[in-house]
């Protein structure tokens, strides 16, 4: 008897049970848990079609089948869990029958792959197939098997012949199971096997924080992960495209017509294509780059974006226009978040292809074709083709299309374009302005750029790549050489070179360097760019150059720096901007207001020679400024360019980081013999020493300046901290209430908590002011600007760059103000996780005084109770009241 699973109804056949499992939505597609109730079989299945076949098994061994050869012929399925009854012939088949079939199977499943349709789809049809063959082979062996017992009977063949006819049998049942591409898995180790798969590199772009849930400890935290991009070598691709049966000989059959007609056929019967020279004994073959942007999920509605993609593809451009367009033919180079793109530039993933077409160029490619090529070719890539927006982004201008000037062929306007129908034949070539433009910045207005967005992707870096600027990609060139060559569609040229102003003062070239690395411009960065880009048009137009002039050097920064670009507007308007409402304001604006008032301040009264007491004092504050040195200042430096560039060995890094300890006390005070008297900020100090954020290097140097003073706050605020609570009752009771810890005593608080708690209670004991001029900061000021708490799950990646607060300082997330859960110290836009609070807050004393930074006005009280208390520091003349009187009952109550 057969007994359902799911209602225990019983039926004598197993076909009577299976047409009944269909009233429970059950058939051979169903993936569910499914129970063998027959004579106590209890073995389970979680696929329709394994539970069916298995319930055949039960059927032929009521039908008086002998155990064994039941045993034998029951089918197993590898998803299921239990079901290895199948014992595989000892003879294995005829193996020309079997490569013939694996090769049908593989070829099968490979082009299922490689068609558009999902990988589900593929995997669905794969299982289909699967359950036809079983059913075609079930009807051939019930059919045929009275046959063959007849004539087994009255010719008896030999056991060889029986075991060979059984082993093909079984091969041809699951032909996908007997070769091992019955699963994703199989197929792509199968693929790998015969070098037919290309895996795809993991490229690191950087590394930013993400939310993930702690299992053990239930909470959402923050953690460190690399953003990354995926990657397909260029030459393995090619490699295993080109030594397919075929490839290499159209493509030489292809080579060989060029220029046998005087018809303009492909690219290669151009002059301009001919003009290149190719490598004797070896074949050029040329590629074609196409990237495009495509959303994977829904294009409209809030999360428009979110799974946005860059996708780059390659083609071979020397196959046949027939072959060009097929799927097959055309080979992904890279798979890229769109919003990746945009965070790190899209020369980060240019880059590594770049470098590939350069090897494939300079070295070759070997190929061994089954066509009877063999030898080594040379790839360079033809063109660099897209829509507008992929090519606007890799050339690094603005996505935006709406260009006043996009005739091909004359500097007509768009609205002039909309009502004439011929190009004006008396107007100069766009082509002659654009250069014009590039070089001259008294260009008339016509040529001033607004719409360049980034720095272009340099791609003729790579010998793989010819640049001429001079040529069209038009074949106009060749049909009427008579006629100028028309210019590329009409892009607006950029009037200033920002990059070239920085870069004439080293502190201009450190800003550009720090700008384009860290993809932000903090304010003594953006203060350095107004001001050396004022000067230049000062110097070039006075003190009072026209609007179109400051217009034209605030789009040149945005092009310069595209992730400046403001959202809302022409996305410039930070630099300067005009309105007929309003006077004109922006960076570049207030910069020359200024520049004019001091200027005639200076014309009014006569400038003299200083004081003699201003000479001496000027003459005493140079001696300090030079101390006497104890080191070789160019092994120094030697020494630090070194550790620019090397992160290995640990041991070596250590040792010179702790070398040049003296030099970067020096560096940081700018006391070095010939540096600026400007001190350097931290972000020049940190591209000076970019080791000094790795773990124990900063308590390194704070204990090699302030020798025995690094472990004091650890020994120290155990005590301290209790008599911190203790004055706290005593001066302002109510201070529970604030921090929701009302309902506790002092006695149920632990070490940990008590240190956690005196943390936030000197915010409350001794708030700051609300800045230097004065005015008192509320205790929730000054907390934040020493401790920011904020709630778990906050994206520290946002975080980081949306504060405005003064740096370095603490960041602690969910958890309670007694124990939170993670802690980081902030400082320039890096994030340093520590263990503890005591070890976050030890962690940033010791960057304010290796880097020579003044505490925050809000937090200052708090930070001189560190000094005074936990660090042994000498107090200061200036002290507030509330400080002095803490110390005093600290003291006291030590005696």
């Amino acid at each position: 008897m057969f007994s359902c699973c799911k209602c225990v109804k019983s039926f004598e056949k197993s076909g009577d049970l299976w047409n009944h499992l269909k009233i429970h939505n059950i058939n051979t597609k169903t993936r569910t848990k499914l129970v063998c109730h027959v004579q106590e079989c209890f073995k389970t299945f979680y696929h329709g079609y394994s539970y069916k076949r298995h319930l055949q098994y039960h059927d032929s061994i009521a039908q008086n089948v002998s155990d064994e050869d039941s045993h034998g012929n029951a089918v197993s399925d590898d998803e299921s869990v239990s079901d290895q009854s199948e014992v595989l012939p000892n003879e294995k088949p005829n193996e020309e029958i079997s490569a013939n079939i694996k090769h049908s199977v593989s070829e099968y499943v490979a082009k299922l792959k490689s068609s558009s349709l999902p990988s589900s789809t593929v995997q669905s049809i794969i299982c289909d197939t699967r359950e036809l063959l079983r059913n075609v082979n079930e009807a051939v062996l019930q059919v045929s098997a009275p046959v063959i017992e007849d004539i087994a009977h009255d010719i008896k063949p030999s056991d060889d012949k029986i075991d060979s006819l059984q082993s093909v049998l079984h091969m041809v049942k699951d032909p996908f199971d007997y070769f091992s591409l019955s699963t994703v898995h199989k197929q792509n180790q199968y693929a790998h096997e015969c070098k037919v798969l290309i895996k795809p590199e993991e490229i690191v772009l950087g590394k930013a924080y993400r939310e993930c849930l702690n299992v053990r400890t239930g909470r959402t935290e923050q953690k460190q992960v690399d953003e990354t991009f995926q990657y397909v070598p260029i030459g393995d691709s090619l490699k295993v495209l080109l030594e397919q049966p075929g490839y290499m000989s159209v493509i030489s059959q292809e080579k060989d017509c060029a220029g046998e007609k005087e018809v303009l056929q492909t690219y290669r019967d151009g002059s301009y294509y001919r003009t290149f020279e190719g490598k004797q004994n070896c074949l050029d073959i040329e590629l074609l780059l196409y990237n495009d942007d495509f959303e994977t999920a829904n294009p409209l509605g809030s999360k428009k974006g979110k799974h946005k993609l860059l996708g780059v593809y390659l083609t071979v451009a020397s196959l046949p226009k027939k072959y060009q367009a097929k799927l097959e033919n055309v080979l992904l180079v890279a798979l890229a978040k769109s919003s990746l793109v945009s965070k790190y530039g899209v020369n980060a993933v240019l880059q590594r292809i770049s470098d590939d077409l350069e090897v494939l160029f300079t070295e070759g490619l070997h190929i061994d074709s089954p066509d009877g090529f063999n030898g080594t070719i040379r790839l360079r890539l033809l063109q660099a083709v897209g829509d507008n927006l992929a090519l606007n982004t890799i050339l690094g201008f603005a996505g935006s299309f709406s260009a006043n000037y996009y005739c091909r062929f004359c500097k007509a306007l768009k609205a002039i374009c909309r009502k004439q129908d011929k190009a004006n034949d008396s107007a100069e070539s766009v082509l002659t302005g654009m250069q014009m433009g590039w070089e001259s910045p008294e260009l008339s207005d016509d040529f001033m750029i607004s719409d360049v967005e980034s720095v272009p992707f340099d791609l003729s870096q790579a010998s793989t790549i010819a640049v001429d600027e001079d040529s069209c990609s038009s074949v106009v060139n060749d049909l009427n050489s008579s006629s100028d060559t028309p210019p590329l569609k009409r892009q607006k040229a950029v009037r200033y070179d920002v990059g070239e102003i920085l870069k004439k003062t080293m502190e201009g070239r450190k800003t550009l360097e720090e700008v384009t690395r860290m993809k932000v411009c903090a304010p003594h960065n953006t203060r350095v760019v107004c001001n050396l880009c004022t000067e230049h048009l000062v110097n070039l137009h006075g003190l009072r150059p026209g609007p179109d002039m400051k217009g034209a050097m605030a789009s040149s920064i945005i092009a310069e720096f595209p992730f400046l670009k403001d959202p809302a507007g022409n996305g410039d308007e930070e630099w300067y901007f005009k309105s007929s409402k309003c006077p004109a304001g922006g960076r570049i604006e207030n910069r020359l207001k200024y520049l004019r008032r001091i200027t005639a301040e200076k014309d009014k009264k006569q400038v003299g020679v200083g004081s003699p007491e201003d000479i001496a004092s000027s003459s005493s504050s140079e001696d300090l400024a030079s101390p006497q040195m104890n080191y070789d200042l160019a092994d120094m430096k030697v020494i630090t360019e070194w550790l620019k560039s090397h992160n290995t060995p640990q041991k070596d890094v250590v040792a010179k980081m702790q070398l040049t300890s003296a030099y970067r006390k020096d560096f940081v005070h700018s006391t070095l013999p010939g540096s600026s008297r400007k001190k350097p900020c931290v972000a020049e100090v940190l591209d000076e020493f970019p080791h000094l954020l790795s773990p124990g290097m900063i308590e390194q140097d704070y204990e090699m300046l302030f020798s025995g003073r690094g472990k004091h706050l650890y020994t120290k605020w155990p005590v301290v901290s209790a008599c911190i609570l203790e004055y706290a009752n005593r001066v302002s009771p109510g201070w529970k209430a604030r921090f929701n810890v009302q309902h506790r005593k002092d006695t149920d608080f632990s070490q940990d908590e008590r240190m956690n708690l005196a943390f936030c209670l000197l915010s409350h004991l001794f708030p700051g002011k609300k800045s230097t001029k004065g005015g008192r900061a509320s205790i929730q000021e000054a907390l934040d600007n020493f401790i920011d708490f904020q709630k778990e799950g906050t994206n520290v990646e946002a975080y980081k760059s949306s504060h405005g607060r003064n740096q370095p300082f603490i960041l602690a997330l969910g958890g309670h103000f007694c124990n939170p859960a993670q802690t980081f110290v902030v400082l320039e836009h890096h994030v340093l996780e520590q263990k503890s609070l005591v070890a976050a807050v030890d962690l940033c004393y010791k960057i304010f005084q290796i880097f020579d930074l003044q505490y925050p006005c809000q937090a200052r009280a708090m930070w001189v109770v560190m000094d005074t208390i936990a660090f042994d520091v000498k107090p200061g003349a200036q002290e507030s009241g509330a400080v002095r009187a803490f110390r005093a009952y600290y003291h006291f109550n030590q005696k």
